[in-house]
């Protein structure tokens, strides 16, 4: 116990076998005492990473101190889930290792942005496991991955990008800063057939809300020319390109 307090304690954090950080160390002098005396997850930070309440918290919540004890037995052994929180990522683990003053906030964002890909694996399972070139992809997004028109799983991909953006840093496609309409149209015509694609370029490289959506992309999409062919149609990269030659308006 006192060996794994120790390495918490001069850590100021506890991590799984593979690096990845689970929770903070304490930094008042109770819980301090606690990981020393009954061992590193006793603490509050430990128990609220594990989702296993102590007994103290659960009588204020209410519950009697016989069911109270016997939740607490069940979820000692398995036999009652908690609520519990995954480590951070491998990329959020870097972060955080390396900012001692953001700590806290990168484990909630950290969090959350775990939240955001848990829900987006049980809702839609083909998105989280990449199953998808373009256009193919923001037809999957633009549809909903079932024949409709709504943006539900685009806003799903947008917050999980935006939290990135906020806890790491990461840039992202401008076409997610979009307002709903006109992401709509944008995902009509990166959805549509090769050769099908032109009447909606067309139309929209008369607006000028598409024409500087165009200049902020290509910007992004310099930095990571993969991420063009990957993710956005041969024409609409080689579009990009043109114009990064100034040799396309």
């Amino acid at each position: 116990m006192v060996g794994g307090a120790k390495d918490l304690m001069e850590k100021g954090y506890s991590e799984n076998k593979s690096g990845r950080v689970q929770y903070e160390a304490p930094t008042d002098s109770w819980n301090t005492f606690k990981a020393y005396a009954f061992g590193k997850n006793q603490t509050a930070n430990a128990r609220e990473y594990s989702g296993r309440e102590n007994l103290k918290d659960r009588l204020d919540e209410g519950k009697n101190v016989v069911t109270a004890v016997k939740d607490m037995a069940r979820e000692q052994v398995g036999l009652q889930e908690t609520d519990y929180n995954r480590p951070l990522n491998d990329k959020y683990s870097t972060k955080f290792k390396d900012n001692k003053d953001a700590r806290t906030s990168l484990i909630e964002g950290g969090r959350t942005y775990n939240d955001i890909q848990d829900n987006i694996k049980k809702s839609k399972p083909d998105l989280y496991n990449d199953n998808f070139v373009s256009p193919e992809y923001w037809r999957y997004l633009s549809n909903d991955g079932k024949g409709g028109n709504g943006l539900e799983t685009f806003k799903m991909v947008q917050q999980s990008k935006k939290q990135l953006l906020k806890d790491l840093g990461t840039a992202y496609d401008p076409v997610y800063d979009l307002p709903d309409d006109q992401a709509a149209s944008v995902l009509e015509y990166q959805s549509a057939p090769t050769g099908n694609d032109l009447a909606l370029r067309n139309v929209l490289n008369k607006e000028q809300w598409y024409k500087d959506l165009k200049g902020r992309r290509k910007g992004f999409y310099d930095t990571d020319r993969s991420a063009c062919r990957i993710t956005l149609s041969a024409s609409l990269c080689l579009s990009l390109n043109l114009i990064s030659l100034g040799l396309l308006s």
